[in-house]
């Protein structure tokens, strides 16, 4: 089938088109864009299911309204800003777990900075079961990575939370690739800050009182 499902949320499916277009060319690569009203997206869909296109691009909303008309249509579902998954209760992660394809993938860069749970349910749609539950995990990780954090902690408390960051990191390491904004310094022009002293009028300075 060889066929992909690229998941991102409304404002950015179509900058997803533009660098398909930019980076592998129609040539290679011509993406199917299931947006708009109900029976447009239907047809995008099933041209997707039963044509020669390889690429579909959505909105979140949009694949759970089609999810089931979707379901088994491809072999790697992408998701954008993965993150929103949330917890294993939230309705995208129940109707995204039910999905049915071959591979996985989540582009995020927030879990870590957001909330453990949240790096939690992405681990668990990515990879099922490399955690036993939330409940362990919580306990093993969460609790005392958190209780480390704390403006009271301990010495043992620092200890711990350090020894279980680095477990859990090297867990990570295993199916997690990450990048740092460090891997673009090479690429991208110097950066240069310029700080400008403005002068108001007095009428200016009325206007804003």
């Amino acid at each position: 089938m060889n066929k992909v499902i690229v998941l991102a949320p409304l404002s950015v499916v179509k900058n997803w088109e533009k660098e398909v277009a930019k980076w592998l060319g129609s040539a290679r690569l011509q993406p199917l864009v299931a947006l708009g009203d109900k029976d447009d997206v239907s047809k995008t869909i099933e041209n997707f299911k039963s044509g020669h296109y390889r690429c579909l691009l959505t909105s979140y909303e949009v694949f759970m309204k089609y999810a089931t008309q979707l379901n088994g249509s491809c072999d790697l579902l992408i998701l954008d800003e993965g993150h929103r998954l949330k917890n294993l209760n939230n309705k995208t992660f129940q109707c995204f777990s039910q999905f049915s394809c071959k591979r996985r993938i989540i582009l995020t860069g927030t879990p870590l900075q957001n909330r453990l749970e949240e790096l939690y349910a992405c681990c668990e749609f990515i990879n099922p079961g490399i955690f036993p539950n939330l409940a362990t995990f919580r306990k093993v990780f969460i609790n005392p990575i958190t209780a480390g954090l704390k403006k009271n902690a301990s010495a043992d408390d620092h200890s711990l939370a350090a020894d279980r960051s680095k477990e859990l990191s090297k867990i990570l390491a295993s199916f997690i690739l990450r990048r740092s904004a460090s891997i673009l310094e090479n690429i991208l022009p110097p950066k240069h800050e310029y700080f400008l002293l403005l002068r108001l009028t007095e009428a200016q300075k009325a206007a804003y009182k």
